[in-house]
């Protein structure tokens, strides 16, 4: 469940001030933020949700911890403070285990989330500032799919779900090949087939909002995506949200075509603070899931090889590594030396580009070369506080 956070922000304007108060939405180059916290009563649990990618160093390796976190006020019953955090390296989202269940006063105000200063980092920021958050309404909806996505030809469906899943109640499985079905509502005879291998391990990660199935034949327009077929969950006790919420058996998400190859949602340059010489990340965002392998698996992950980096104004520098992010939608890329002011500068920006056949959606669409030029996205200096508003 989503909710508004409301944000007073100062922000460093060359010699003055100004004064903003709204909602936030942030990639490489901004300052990272809490957007959301969610709870459930007489669970030990927190979900707390970011404007971006983050980290806790800046070499961009390394998941939260329990360190970069402080809790305020009074909780739950016994709550005192916060005994884990689950956050792989580069999700916006975490979890965090608390010493006790959490009860009404999360709802209230009386308890606080804080980030600690310059613990928190996204590619090209740092939260600087405590942000003291609360959830103002508790967390009883259970997930739902939000979309089954198919190609003609093609075996996969990309199952996409309201909110992070799992295939236990606890939250520590990932789906498993019992935890989806498909529904041959037009009761054709190639779909009936489609007994599939399912979101086993190899097609979901515990937590992320998305899972491939994949069926035992090939799907096509005719029989199946524009004939009323579903993806539906195998029972009513198959997938649940962080804080066990189960979704309900009877989804019937119609299976719709897919729109096309992947495409760079954004490429960023990225700075430290202000500033736009020394910087040597990049981060990209794409518009789903990708893999480095026509047959997608959660480690087709992609490689430096799979990107290509143009430097319009030196021929030394080169890209390194690429390391994706767990819901492979975001990848940083480390190059050989700073970026300098000429790299960012739209005459003379460097690029960004697909390998020809390297990068492949869920359905082995792979990506054409397509040029995203690095542009300097960085803001002024946040000083900020921010606290929940119920929406």
């Amino acid at each position: 469940m989503k909710k508004m956070l409301l944000r007073l922000s100062i922000l460093a304007v060359g010699l003055g001030f100004l004064v903003s108060l709204g909602t936030s939405t942030a990639f490489a180059g901004t300052t990272p933020g809490i957007t959301n916290i969610d709870h459930k009563n007489g669970v030990n649990k927190l979900l707390v949700e970011f404007n971006a990618p983050v980290w806790s160093d800046t070499a961009y390796t390394t998941g939260l911890a329990a360190a970069n976190f402080q809790l305020g006020g009074t909780c739950g019953t016994g709550v005192t403070t916060i005994t884990g955090v689950t956050h792989a390296a580069g999700d916006d989202w975490a979890v965090l285990t608390v010493n006790g269940t959490v009860n009404a006063n999360m709802s209230t105000g009386s308890c606080t989330i804080a980030a600690v200063a310059n613990n928190i980092f996204t590619v090209g920021g740092a939260l600087s500032e405590k942000t003291l958050a609360w959830d103002a309404t508790e967390d009883t909806t259970a997930p739902t799919i939000a979309s089954a996505t198919a190609l003609n030809g093609q075996a996969e469906v990309l199952v996409t779900f309201s909110e992070h899943v799992y295939g236990e109640a606890d939250g520590t499985a990932a789906l498993v090949n019992a935890d989806l079905a498909y529904d041959d509502v037009a009761g054709v005879t190639d779909a009936d087939a489609c007994t599939g291998t399912a979101a086993g391990t190899t097609a979901h990660t515990a937590g992320n909002n998305w899972a491939i199935w994949t069926c035992s034949v090939a799907l096509t327009d005719a029989a199946d995506i524009n004939d009323n077929e579903e993806m539906d969950l195998a029972g009513a006790t198959s997938v649940y949200d962080v804080f066990g919420n189960a979704a309900a058996a009877a989804q019937n998400a119609n299976l719709t075509a897919d729109a096309g190859v992947p495409a760079f949602a954004t490429g960023f340059v990225i700075t430290k603070a202000e500033a736009t010489v020394g910087a040597t990340k990049i981060l990209v965002k794409f518009s789903e899931p990708v893999f480095n392998a026509a047959a997608p698996t959660m480690t087709a992950d992609l490689v430096a090889a799979d990107l290509t980096y143009t430097d319009t104004t030196q021929t030394a520098r080169t890209l390194t590594t690429l390391t994706p992010t767990t819901d492979q939608k975001w990848a940083v890329l480390t190059l050989s030396t700073a970026l300098v002011v000429a790299d960012i500068t739209n005459a003379t920006a460097d690029t960004v580009n697909a390998t020809v056949s390297e990068v492949f959606d869920t359905f082995a669409q792979n990506q054409a070369t397509t040029t995203m030029q690095l542009a300097d996205n960085t803001d002024p200096a946040i000083l900020s506080l921010t606290f929940n508003q119920s929406s």
